[in-house]
């Protein structure tokens, strides 16, 4: 399996988030806190997003019983017209920025199927949030330091972007040459929109 993984990368903290992040899909209380809160948060923008209902009195740390919503996998949008893919780009693009510098917490497993859209829901189409489990919370000196890693992609700073990498773990400052490029590249590829007019 040590095969799959870039020269470079340190395989036992790897290891040890992903651990961490399986756990916490597991457990259902945590779940449920993290889906309460994310529910209240966007209820000041209905009308865009929505966050299912938890059962409470359904719902235990092995079992989370939560409101039905209708919609479908981000992913299955992409021969729907242009209008369509707009909205839902604009809607995710939307809710990382709310995530991380407004909520400060996030969804932290993009997997498509966590986002159902609904075209029919609302004028416009509404984003469901479900699988809250892997939600965390951030500080305000580790979202400061992201803030400037976007910033160092706008500006195409490498330096402010592995500097801040450093600053809040992105990077350990032992990594070879390549693994330091491979954090900028990617940085670069994440800032692309805020480049573009």
């Amino acid at each position: 399996m040590l095969g799959i993984f870039p020269r470079g990368l340190y395989l036992n903290e790897a290891i040890d988030v992903a651990r961490n992040e399986l756990h916490w899909e597991c457990d259902y209380n945590r779940e449920a806190f993290y889906q309460r809160a994310y529910r209240e948060k966007l209820l000041a923008y209905e009308g865009d997003y929505y966050c299912p209902m938890i059962i409470d009195h359904l719902s235990t740390r092995n079992i989370m019983c939560s409101e039905f919503v209708d919609g479908r996998e981000i992913d299955t949008f992409m021969n729907e017209s242009q209008e369509v893919r707009d909205r839902i780009g604009t809607l995710l693009f939307g809710l990382c920025f709310k995530e991380l510098f407004e909520f400060k917490m996030m969804q932290t497993d993009p997997n498509p199927a966590n986002y159902l859209f609904d075209p029919h829901d609302g004028p416009e189409g509404i984003m469901n949030l479900l699988d809250l489990g892997a939600g965390r919370d951030f500080d305000d000196y580790f979202l400061d330091s992201y803030m400037q890693i976007i910033w160092g992609a706008f500006q195409d700073d490498k330096d402010r972007i592995l500097q801040n990498s450093l600053n809040i773990g992105f990077l350990t400052g032992e990594e070879n040459r390549e693994m330091f490029n491979a954090q900028y590249k990617g940085v670069m590829i994440v800032g692309e929109p805020f480049r573009t007019k």
